[in-house]
């Protein structure tokens, strides 16, 4: 009897092409988990983001929370902090910090220009009640241009602000001549707004 029969051939043949396979299998296993590795590398700063304490957090953060140049048109992004309402989407964490520390919300710039109308004059003040609000009494620091505007909408801005002029760390007003008569100054805080007849 040969102890090669064409049936041992057939499965040692067969056996031969599975471990050809078998290797074939274990290379591409192995490429796959190196390329894995790799982009786990690649986020794994994140998950060392996740970990910073919220003050430093907070530092990161604060450029966001700056207002955008006076001459940016869109008064609503600019003081209603869109820039750091965005950042505050990213996650859950994120929001709580910005939401809960009052310094991100302390710097404001207001512009009102030709075009500011009372049409808008809701909207404009909901969210600069609200950035106030979220600035809980930390310390204010203000910037506010009045240029071309009906009077009405610059005096129920000024209101609102001078609501708050006990948190005023440091104020820029740029107003017309026109507007500034309209303006009293109060010895309990810094100015009071009366509408001319």
């Amino acid at each position: 009897m040969n102890p090669k029969s064409p049936a041992l051939a057939q499965y040692d043949s067969e056996i031969g092409r599975m471990r050809k396979v078998l290797g074939d299998m274990l290379a591409d296993r192995e490429e796959l988990r190196e390329y894995l590795d790799g982009c786990r590398s690649l986020f794994s700063p994140l998950r060392g983001l996740r970990r910073l304490p919220a003050e430093v957090l907070c530092q990161i953060f604060t450029p966001f929370s700056r207002s955008f140049d006076s001459s940016d048109d869109n008064d609503l992004h600019r003081f209603g902090k869109s820039q750091l309402l965005r950042v505050s989407w990213v996650c859950a964490r994120w929001h709580n910090i910005i939401m809960g520390t009052p310094a991100l919300w302390s710097d404001i710039s207001v512009a009102l220009r030709y075009g500011s109308s009372s049409a808008c004059l809701h909207q404009v003040l909901r969210r600069l009640n609200k950035t106030l609000e979220r600035g809980a009494r930390h310390s204010l620091k203000l910037s506010i241009v009045v240029e071309h505007i009906e009077s009405q909408v610059a005096g129920e801005v000024l209101n609102v602000l001078a609501e708050h002029s006990d948190r005023w760390e440091s104020v820029s007003l740029t107003i017309p001549l026109s507007l500034l008569e309209c303006c009293a100054v109060s010895s309990g805080g810094l100015m009071s707004w009366s509408q001319s007849p």
